[in-house]
């Protein structure tokens, strides 16, 4: 949900939930929310240094497979922050 609140919203809005929040902005507030990088980055992973904990990460802190042949590079935060500023990039260099 902090990564992508528009996600959430538009979730939300298919399914027609209602707004049960005491002060009912809660449509409001994934509005004003920023789209925010988390651990998932491809781009620039970052390399575990120590052997065990890399063995360790690998067999007992994984998805058990749960994400295998899902491909989000285009809909996580860092890739849509990327098409941002590229587009962003573009309108300025056009003006």
């Amino acid at each position: 949900m902090l990564e992508r609140p528009d996600l959430l919203k538009a979730l939300a809005e298919k399914h027609g939930a209602k707004d049960s929040t005491v002060r009912q902005t809660a449509a409001e507030e994934l509005d004003a929310m920023e789209i925010r990088t988390s651990q998932y980055n491809p781009v620039a992973q970052i390399p575990e240094k120590n052997w065990m904990y890399r063995l360790a990460k690998k067999f007992w802190f994984n998805d058990f497979g749960a994400y295998r042949g899902m491909d989000h590079t285009k809909e996580s935060a860092p890739a849509v922050l990327a098409s941002a500023a590229k587009a962003h990039e573009h309108s300025h260099a056009a003006s």
